[in-house]
């Protein structure tokens, strides 16, 4: 079979492998003789010869041999001698076998030592005697090589064993030479035998020098003196543990555990102790905090003015506060008596089941009952409010009980509840009373500010429009004064609401626009309203009180500002929520501007700027007050930068929900894409807005300084055959660069160049009137500020006219003042034109009321139909036969029937169910307008009427606003 050689080859055995074999010998007979005996063995034989020592060296060196059959006689050298040299020079270690023909004993005895395997005599030589020899050698070295190697194996399992034993005893006396505590050993007779590392610290003594000395020696005589009791003792056999203070060497007290244990021989002899001390005043510090920890909360607990109390769940008391006992007084020792369980079933039935239930299922509660007679007998109920809790305490449970003394509170709450009902009484009369004084002054304010305007728009003699101008502008005041005044103390009083519904964030603005645009014309200031496209236009959230802050913020602006510009710049800052847009608005002015010293109470109620401010500009100081608590109240912040003499900016941001994202898609993707603009502008910053805008919707975009280079441009433009579509033209031009413009584009469309530019003037009425004056008006004016969906409509009506040779109706609202429209009263008609036919159902009982809507209304070509109370508004609704009215403007206070429930019968018939009801009236409260709301009522006027405020509604609610009268708004007249 195979084995293993020491270095991991197969040892080659006599029955199966190849046998190297080397036969060395100078006698060629006697070689040949050997080899013939060999052929006729049965071994698997590879010979090779060598007749002289230096043949077999070189030989050996070159080749493995698994057998060496060596002769002593070898010339001048004998087989004994080369025995060492073949050993060390061979590549294999092999048995070598002596042959000689003149032996003797002692030979053989020399040649064995060498380190021959076998000795033969040549005499004796025969197949089965070299057979076997062979067999013995091979055997022999099988024999050595795995000796060897298991010598080898055994040496290295002692060299790992040892080095592992090295090592646990390295690691072992680092592990103790590193513990903080002191260990060591001692004999039977106090000689150290092993002390680790923490002996210098603690003794002043190197570890080193320590076998050897004497207990005494090392911990000093007195603290020896004080312990040789516990060292008798074990060294009697018995295991000492103690606690003892102990002085270090470097003078360090510390309070030492001291652990002496025996160590037993056989025969139960003590051959010596281990001894172990450690320093545990970090531990006892501990404790002692732990004791004063719980001392203190003992002592917190016993004076905390809510009593506490801890039962086991058999009822009895584990502890309890003094609070507690005070507040059940003597039924403390009722309870101490029966129990928890049976004093509850009998004292506090309420409060029994919820003990139960949270004994059962660990949820703290909560119950409130009265213990009558708690102190004493004769004492009156006291009432207590109580925490249930489980709690475990050695791993059984127990009930926590908080009760508290709530008499006094009770008491007390009872008086604040009764002075509550006399406040919530007091702010019911003060609401009437706010409600009836806002119905009768709004009510003749209605006839004074209504017939007032209207007589306005009337030719009058200068003295005379003088005079109601003062009367006018006094009402109107006068009402700025009423409303800030209500809307101050709704807001004091809690009673302002705010709505949640979705609405147009750019109509918004175009409202504010509307209401200021004349005012600003008149003093001549740049107004720009900077709402880029990007913006979500589709918001919710309550327009009107947006509103309400942007008139205001606008109105001061104006207000404040004699000549330069008023900026409104609307952005959008990172939200909070997805689904939400927090919205930032700037108002910039160059007015008088506000000192430093006055910014922090600017805000403040009835505070402005100074004393002198008031007496000019007059107001009550109220509107920035109510526009810091509307903007809070809108989730965002109010605030203002301002220097004096260089103009003020306020701002304030708000939180909406964005609304529907598909409406108004056009505004981001519109049709216009592919227009050529010419703008003729001076750089002004509406200027730069409008860019933006025209860029925005992928126009392209060609700008002129002047009226020159935009003729420059015109005329190359045609040269290239590749004409302009719109011409747009800043008012900020010069007169004579206008029309010099304007008739140049004019002489152009006579001499029939197909697709002449549409001239587009963005013009404020005043500048409207100069150009009309000088017959030569413009295709379209936009009236400024310019937002994008009026800009989006002119641009499609171009485009429809520039397709089909004719002006179509663009896709959305336009706002746009035709040319001519110098007043007010025209540019408020210009906007009334989608509403021309509409008809009308003004139902009021007040004959001045009625007077002043009615010419409100038909000034703006409106078919006005009125009645007196609820019941002739149904009569008249009923009896239409051919052209049904378009909305409902209802008074609330009616004789007869009044205006609520004349909505209700409304909404009752389905074919009266989508027309507008609008509330016309001087109740002007949170709670009026709610009542509208809840009977049907889509949209409220408060009282008195004004134009701007009349239009706006009825725009948004009678359909032909979508559609009617966009194209007259469009075309010049």
């Amino acid at each position: 079979m195979n084995t293993a050689a020491a270095d991991g080859s197969p040892v080659r055995t006599a029955q199966r492998l190849s046998i190297h074999l080397l036969v060395v010998d100078d006698d060629d007979v006697d070689r040949e003789r050997v080899l013939r005996m060999l052929t006729r063995s049965n071994l698997n034989l590879q010979t090779m010869e060598a007749a002289t020592g230096a043949d077999a060296l070189r030989m050996v060196r070159e080749h493995e041999f698994d057998c060496v059959m060596l002769d002593n006689q070898l010339g001048i050298a004998s087989g004994a001698e080369l025995l060492p040299a073949l050993h060390r020079e061979s590549l294999r270690d092999c048995p070598i076998i002596m042959v000689t023909g003149a032996g003797n004993e002692a030979l053989a005895v020399q040649v064995l030592r060498n380190g021959a395997v076998d000795y033969l005599s040549k005499f004796q030589l025969s197949t089965e005697v070299l057979t076997s020899a062979i067999h013995r050698a091979l055997e022999h070295q099988q024999m050595l090589l795995e000796i060897e190697a298991l010598q080898t194996q055994l040496q290295d399992r002692v060299d790992v064993q040892a080095l592992q034993i090295v090592e646990r005893e390295r690691d072992l006396r680092a592990i103790l030479d590193h513990t903080p505590s002191v260990i060591s050993y001692w004999d039977a007779k106090l000689r150290n035998r092993f002390g680790n590392r923490a002996h210098r610290g603690w003794l002043g003594i190197n570890p080193r020098t320590l076998p050897g000395l004497h207990l005494r020696d090392v911990i000093g005589p007195l603290h020896f003196a004080r312990n040789e009791d516990r060292i008798d003792a074990v060294l009697q056999g018995h295991v000492q543990a103690f606690e003892r203070e102990f002085a270090t060497a470097n003078g360090v007290a510390r309070h030492v555990q001291f652990n002496l244990r025996p160590d037993l021989d056989d025969t139960s002899a003590v051959r010596g102790f281990y001894a172990t001390a450690t320093d545990i005043s970090a531990i006892r510090h501990a404790q002692s905090r732990a004791e004063e920890s719980a001392q203190f909360a003992e002592a917190v607990i016993d004076n905390d003015p809510v009593g506490c109390g801890v039962y086991h769940i058999d009822g009895h008391c584990v502890m309890s506060n003094r609070a507690l006992d005070s507040a059940l007084g003597a039924d403390m020792q009722r309870l101490k008596i029966l129990g928890l369980w049976r004093w509850l079933e009998q004292r506090a039935p309420l409060m029994a089941g919820p003990a139960r239930s949270t004994m059962e299922d660990g949820r703290v509660r909560r119950c409130e009952f009265d213990l009558a007679g708690a102190l004493n007998d004769d004492v009156a109920t006291v009432h207590l409010d109580c925490r249930l809790a489980r709690i475990l305490r050695d791993g059984q449970p127990h009930l926590l009980l908080f009760a508290n003394d709530i008499t006094e509170q009770c008491k007390v709450l009872e008086a604040l509840v009764a002075a509550r009902d006399l406040a919530e009484d007091a702010t019911r009369t003060k609401s009437a009373f706010l409600a009836n004084m806002s119905h009768e002054i709004r009510t003749p304010m209605n006839a004074i500010v209504g017939l007032s305007r209207l007589a306005l728009e009337d030719v009058l003699p200068k003295g005379a429009r003088d005079d109601l101008d003062k009367v006018h502008t006094a009402a109107s005041a006068l009402m700025g004064l009423l409303d800030d005044v209500l809307d101050h103390s709704k807001i004091e009083a809690g009673q302002l609401r705010f709505e949640q519904l979705g609405f147009n964030l750019e109509q918004t603005l175009q409202r504010t626009v509307d209401v200021f645009a004349v005012r600003i014309g008149l003093k001549g200031l740049s107004f720009v309203v900077d709402l880029p496209a990007e913006l979500p236009r589709q918001v919710i959230g309550d327009a009107l009180r947006l509103s309400q802050v942007l008139n205001n913020l606008v109105g001061n602006a104006v207000k404040f500002t004699e000549e330069g510009h008023v900026h409104v710049v609307v952005r959008e800052l990172p939200p909070t929520e997805p689904e939400r847009c927090l919205l930032h608005f700037s108002v910039f002015d160059s007015g008088i501007g506000i000192d430093a010293a006055q910014h922090a109470s600017l805000f403040d109620a009835f505070t402005q700027a100074d004393s002198s401010i008031t007496r000019r500009f007059g107001g009550t100081g109220l509107g920035l007050t109510i526009c810091q608590r509307l903007v809070e109240m809108m989730g965002g912040e109010i605030g203002m930068r301002s220097e004096p003499g260089r103009g003020s900016e306020f701002w304030f941001t708000v939180n909406l929900l964005r609304g529907d994202t598909s409406a108004n898609p056009n505004l981001r993707q519109p049709d216009v894409a592919g227009l050529r603009v010419l703008l003729v502008d001076g750089g002004s910053l509406a200027d730069r807005v409008n860019m933006a805008q025209l860029l925005a919707w992928q126009v392209p975009v060609t700008r002129a300084a002047d009226a020159g280079a935009a003729l420059q441009a015109i005329e190359q433009g045609r040269r290239l055959g590749d004409p302009f579509d719109a011409v747009l033209l800043d008012e900020s031009l010069a007169v004579e660069e206008r029309i010099a413009l304007a008739r140049s584009l004019r002489r152009v469309g006579r001499g029939g160049v197909v697709g002449s530019a549409a001239l587009v003037m963005m013009s404020s009425a005043r500048k409207t009137a100069e150009d009309a004056s000088a017959d030569l008006l413009p295709d379209v004016v936009l009236a400024k500020p310019v937002l994008a969906s009026p800009l989006l409509a002119a641009l499609q009506t171009i485009a429809g006219r520039r397709d089909s040779h004719g002006l179509t109706n663009p896709v959305g609202a336009v706002i746009a003042a035709p040319s001519g429209a110098a007043t007010q009263a025209e540019w408020l008609l210009a906007r009334a034109a989608p509403l021309a036919g509409a008809r009308v159902l003004l139902v009021e009982d007040n004959v001045v009321n009625q007077i002043v809507a009615q010419r409100i209304l038909e000034r703006m070509h409106l078919d006005v139909h009125v009645v007196g109370d609820g019941v002739q508004a149904l009569a008249a609704l009923d009896a239409v036969t051919d052209r049904p009215f378009d909305a409902v403007l209802m008074d609330l206070h009616m004789p007869v029937m009044d205006g609520l429930e004349a909505t209700r019968r409304i909404r009752e018939r389905r074919d009266w169910a989508s027309l507008p009801v609008i509330a016309m009236t001087a109740a002007a409260l949170p709670v009026d307008r709610a009542q509208c709301f809840e009977v049907g009522m889509v949209d409220h006027l408060a009282k008195p009427l004004i134009p701007e405020g009349v239009l706006d509604i009825l725009l948004r609610w009678i359909p032909h606003a979508a559609h009617g009268g966009l194209d007259r708004a469009l075309r010049p007249t």
